[in-house]
């Protein structure tokens, strides 16, 4: 069982390495001012899977700002006793506070 796991991570491992020594080889430019996701999705047919997993690491925030602004808000909701409602409301009063400058009203 082992080593059919051991061949099956190699056979996935192998295109993407095949992939990166290519890239690697090849040196795409960014500019330093550069779109980094402009960059991965133009480089997407040249390089799928490095591509993909570039942009899932462009993903991932690279601050946990935006969760502290939820949790200041959702604490100061709370701390002026509008939760009444229990947790639904509560969580559409967080929902409103946060997009208010989405609202038309």
């Amino acid at each position: 069982m082992a080593r059919a796991e051991a061949d099956s991570a190699n056979a996935i491992l192998s295109p993407m390495q095949m992939e990166l020594d290519r890239y690697e080889k090849a040196r795409p430019f960014l500019k330093e001012d550069g779109d980094l996701i402009a960059f991965w999705l133009h480089q997407r047919s040249s390089y799928p899977l490095l591509s993909r997993y570039a942009l899932n690491l462009c993903a991932v925030p690279a601050s946990t700002t935006p969760a502290e602004r939820v949790f200041s808000v959702c604490g100061d909701i709370c701390a002026r006793k509008r939760n009444k409602a229990g947790g639904q409301g509560l969580e559409r009063k967080v929902l409103i506070a946060l997009n208010k400058q989405f609202l038309s009203c």
